[in-house]
């Protein structure tokens, strides 16, 4: 559950959310270098998986990246992370 489903949540006021199955939601933040492996290993096990590069100011340079998948195969591609790992 991220910021914009808690947001999401406190605004409807009770009445159900229905979330975008097919939305992209952030499942890992990695290593800019490591990202298209990890990306390419989603893909081989059926996830349609995105990488976004993330600017780190601290170093003036694009360093980690942020690894997308839809909502609907979030938990698999955790698992398949989780065995990564």
């Amino acid at each position: 559950m991220g910021l914009g489903d808690v947001v999401r949540g406190l605004l409807s006021r009770g009445t159900p959310v229905e979330l975008d199955p097919d939305e992209m939601v952030h499942v890992e933040e990695v290593s800019l270098g490591s990202s298209q492996l990890v990306v390419e290993t989603l893909k081989g096990e059926g996830i349609e998986a995105e990488v976004v590069e993330s600017f780190n100011p601290a170093i003036g340079a694009q360093d980690r990246a942020v690894i997308r998948v839809p909502r609907r195969q979030h938990a698999e591609a955790t698992a398949i992370l989780d065995r990564m790992r």
